[in-house]
């Protein structure tokens, strides 16, 4: 995996190390409360020094919550979730074949992407859990174990049975043929903590993969943790495309993707007939005079004839507000939602 390194100055001094962030799963990311690594007590770096000094589960160790919760990066695209009262040791911590045991409390496995050369196993009891497709997962360690799939497909063994479950589907991590579906709508706190957590490191994806655009191709480069400065955490960026969560909510943008959905406003052409709320024949596209997208051609649109810019009722990220006189938002029907501007109608 590489570092992303940013500067106070802003994105355009971005480089690339070839240095390891880690060579192994494991790294804890984030505490809350009381989080104990082999009995000591675990105690974040210094600000300046979290890039470089995480504390890690390493192999055959074990962390544990009391009144606590802690956030656990294991191969890239795949993060641990424990909360209170929770233990979790690791078997391996080999990034392409990842294994973790739970033996105490709940824990969310949030998986942004699992990629062909890596793989993750939880265990629980005599029961093993492995992620086929990207997807949010919830152990229950208890008398009674269980997995609950909120989102993707997972594969259960037991005593050398094995099925897969998807969305919606609670089985048994005692026997592999026990299940029952539940309401992916209901969660708890833990679910509400982690949906948070997943929350702001979707928002450092989109500032690292804007960083590592302007001082790389984009292509070429490995998926992996990144690290941003701005957030103080580290967030995933694939290496093409992007990936969003159904149930979480959130998508993770590689560095070329992430200038289509943010920063290259949209060009609509319309040369047939009309439809859409477009006229025949006017092509739409991005004013950087104006800041906003503007109908042009030798046709009237909404009333307004040829030789003006007309807004061509863009979506939200391309339109920009009406000015007002105080410099913020306009009231109105100007840009959000319920407006005549961009952004979803309610």
């Amino acid at each position: 995996m590489k570092r992303i390194f940013l500067t106070a100055f802003g994105f355009a001094a971005v480089t690339f190390a070839q240095d390891m962030v880690s060579a192994r799963a494991g790294m804890i990311q984030h505490i809350e409360g009381d989080v104990f690594l082999d009995g000591g007590k675990v105690a974040m770096p210094a600000r300046e020094k979290m890039f470089s000094q995480f504390p890690e589960v390493k192999k055959g160790s074990t962390l544990t919550t009391t009144e606590g919760r802690a956030e656990i990066l294991l191969s890239p695209g795949v993060t641990l979730r424990l909360g209170e009262d929770a233990a979790v040791r690791m078997i391996d911590s080999d990034l392409s074949d990842t294994k973790i045991e739970l033996t105490e409390g709940m824990a969310i496995v949030e998986v942004i992407e699992m990629l062909k050369e890596n793989l993750v196993t939880v265990t629980v009891g005599q029961a093993s859990v492995q992620f086929r497709r990207a997807g949010t997962y919830k152990f229950h360690v208890s008398d009674k174990p269980e997995l609950m799939v909120y989102d993707g497909q997972a594969e259960v063994t037991i005593a050398g049975q094995s099925k897969s479950y998807k969305k919606g589907n609670a089985v048994s991590l005692e026997d592999v043929k026990l299940a029952r579906k539940f309401d992916t709508e209901k969660g708890d706190a833990l679910s509400r903590w982690s949906m948070r957590r997943s929350g702001y490191m979707a928002m450092a994806n989109v500032s690292a993969a804007s960083a590592a655009r302007s001082s790389y191709s984009g292509s070429g480069g490995l998926s992996g943790w990144y690290w941003n400065p701005y957030y103080m955490m580290y967030t995933y960026l694939p290496n093409r495309g992007m990936f969003c969560s159904s149930f979480m909510g959130y998508c993770y943008y590689s560095p070329n993707r992430v200038h289509q959905a943010f920063y290259t406003p949209p060009v609509y052409s319309n040369p047939g007939g009309a439809g859409a709320g477009m006229n025949p024949g006017t092509s739409y596209g991005y004013n950087q005079n104006l800041g906003y997208t503007v109908a042009s051609g030798g046709r009237s649109y909404g009333g307004i004839s040829s030789g003006a810019s007309a807004s061509a009722g863009a979506p939200a990220a391309a339109a920009a507000p009406a000015a007002d006189s105080g410099g913020g938002r306009s009231g109105g029907d100007s840009g959000g939602r319920g407006g005549a501007g961009g952004g979803r109608a309610q």
